[in-house]
């Protein structure tokens, strides 16, 4: 009798856990669809960004700038006159969702749908996805997506999970990928507020000089985003926090590609 009292005792605290973990997704969710979208220097891309009946997976190095692309993507389609309402955006780092299973995911869907029942079927939702790859089960959830109903996906991440391979293998042929760098001279020329000129040769000295000098900072600077704007002190640490973390994340691809390949 006691063993029964202790495990109904578990089912009800793990439904009530559940239940509140749903209810913060939830809020995170209605957040997205209101708050108003971060500034930040546009990212320049050659090529289609999406492609019909595919998951578009933005893939990068560490802090290169991938959730900002994503609120890019946001941007651009607010001004091609889509409601917010219709630009849902989740972050899996977001500590309050820790744990979310891939049924989580499927009640986040239907609640979406729930609170805007024109859309399904109807109206093209724009889904990112930030570092979905905290969720286990991801890939299978965003296959369903896409084959049932009327979206497009956006996807974030830096982990192995999200590496070129893994990413053909899980989504079957289902993916689009976006390589996100630090930013290029361009992009550093329009983080600063220079003016680019449209053809080098018809510059005046002083452009040029100009043109040169923030060569110059930018090769001192580099591109990496959050690194822009600090002093040198504050500069070399940040760059050097980034170095740190590498050799742990060398350490995982390289286990990764050795397991996928040993010799048995």
């Amino acid at each position: 009798m006691a063993r029964v009292k202790s495990t109904s005792k578990i089912t009800v605290q793990n439904s009530t856990e559940g239940s509140i973990l749903r209810t913060r997704f939830i809020e995170h969710l209605a957040n997205s669809l209101s708050a108003p979208l971060p500034e930040a220097t546009e990212r320049r891309l050659f090529g289609p960004i999406a492609f019909p009946g595919k998951a578009t997976a933005v893939i990068g190095i560490r802090r290169a700038g991938k959730t900002t692309f994503l609120h890019q993507i946001r941007r651009n389609r607010l001004q091609q006159g889509i409601a917010q309402q219709r630009l849902p955006h989740i972050n899996f780092e977001d500590e309050r969702l820790v744990g979310l299973t891939v049924n989580d995911l499927s009640t986040l869907i239907e609640e979406y749908y729930r609170r805007f029942p024109t859309f399904r079927g109807k109206e093209t939702v724009t889904w990112c996805f930030d570092e979905i790859q905290m969720v286990p089960g991801w890939e299978r959830f965003v296959r369903r997506l896409l084959d049932n109903e009327k979206v497009e996906v956006f996807l974030s991440g830096s982990s192995a999970a999200l590496l070129s391979r893994e990413i053909a293998t899980s989504l079957r042929g289902r993916a689009w990928e976006v390589v996100i760098f630090p930013f290029s001279f361009e992009e550093y020329l329009r983080h600063q507020g220079h003016r680019i000129p449209e053809r080098l040769d018809l510059i005046s000295a002083n452009e040029r000089s100009t043109l040169q000098g923030a060569l110059r900072d930018y090769l001192i600077c580099g591109g990496f985003p959050e690194a822009q704007g600090l002093d040198p002190e504050s500069r070399y640490r940040l760059l050097l926090d980034y170095v740190d973390v590498a050799p742990g994340v060398i350490i995982k691809l390289s286990g990764h590609f050795s397991n996928r390949h040993s010799v048995n």
